[in-house]
């Protein structure tokens, strides 16, 4: 009599076919919004650069990482590549200095918007990434979420918010989109942090989540820059009570209008309470300026609040605001 094979091997290896077809039916779907980039930097070498772009409008608008071409027609001259491999012409629109983010235009019928998924990105989650290494062509590289709300130094600020990613970053990846399993858009590939004994490649990589690209790309389309929003307030040391302690309000600021005291702890900034100085200048990195704000904080015991309207956030290239007439020391760098 023939011995029959158990059944469950062969649920098993059906149950990992189903998984292995969804997942490339969820990377089929993030392809189509996603684009090399290749641009003139002016490089001694005469090198063109390349990076990854995720399409966000039907339109052809296009926002990736620090492709930066030189002025004039080289600002016309970057060519996209679509799934299919097919070149287009794009052109530089504008760019954001503090998260290195840039707006991009792309002339193509092949490609369609893609949105951010509805799912909150989740600590250890499986999810995939859609680059151009080395430009070899659109490549998938699969991994893990390694951490959440990370901070790390680009450029002349430190980016919060950020997810950690543990997956194998090349050059040509920067901008490159990162999905759930499903193929929801979670996020934007910064860059990452190489290992002592690593030269180009690295995989501690680095997102800006997917509504935080998306905010940014919208001011670079409306305003061409983006216009970040300024109290005025400067922290000195945390402490053990939770909240934003302020140890100095800039004279003329909108802090100052609005009564905020040197000792004032901020809490809550609208909807989102603020646990130390770092939560209360990731929120105001994503509030355009001249909004009205409600600010709770404590003074002493007590809890109260008011309603700031803010404005423009001094650039790094600005002057520091002018210390208070009473205090000899220099001023910080401009802060929220």
């Amino acid at each position: 009599m023939p011995v029959q094979a158990p059944a469950q091997p062969l649920a098993q290896a059906q149950m990992e076919d189903d998984e292995d077809r969804r997942l490339s039916e969820a990377i089929d779907r993030a392809r189509v919004s996603t684009v090399s980039l290749e641009y003139n930097s002016g490089e001694p070498s005469g090198m063109r650069r390349v990076a990854t772009g995720v399409v966000f409008t039907q339109g052809g608008d296009v926002i990736s990482v620090r492709v930066e071409p030189r002025e004039g027609r080289d600002r016309e001259s970057i060519v996209a590549r679509d799934s299919f491999g097919h070149e287009h012409p794009a052109r530089f629109v504008a760019a954001d200095p503090e998260t290195g983010l840039t707006l991009l235009k792309v002339e193509a019928k092949d490609i369609r918007p893609i949105r951010p998924t509805a799912r909150a990105a989740l600590l250890g989650a499986a999810v995939f990434l859609i680059g151009h290494p080395y430009d070899l062509g659109q490549s998938v590289s699969v991994g893990n979420i390694a951490g959440l709300n990370r901070r790390v130094k680009y450029g002349p600020r430190t980016l919060g918010g950020l997810i950690h990613v543990q997956v194998a970053l090349h050059p040509g990846d920067s901008g490159a989109l990162l999905a759930d399993r499903k193929g929801g858009w979670l996020g934007l590939i910064r860059g990452g942090l190489a290992t002592p004994d690593a030269k180009d490649d690295n995989n501690l990589g680095f997102a800006i989540p997917a509504p935080d690209a998306l905010w940014v790309a919208e001011q670079l389309l409306t305003h061409r820059k983006v216009d970040r929003a300024y109290l005025g307030v400067r922290f000195g040391k945390g402490s053990s009570d939770p909240g934003a302690a302020v140890s100095r309000v800039v004279p003329g600021s909108p802090a100052e209008k609005a009564g905020l005291l040197e000792g004032d702890r901020i809490v809550r900034l609208d909807a989102w309470p603020i646990r130390n100085r770092d939560d209360l200048t990731d929120r105001l990195d994503r509030i355009a300026a001249n909004t009205e704000v409600t600010l709770e904080y404590a003074r002493g015991p007590a809890i109260d609040h008011v309603i700031v309207r803010t404005t423009s956030r001094p650039s790094y290239s600005d002057p520091a605001p002018k210390p208070a007439p009473a205090t000899s020391a220099a001023a910080p760098p401009p802060g929220p």
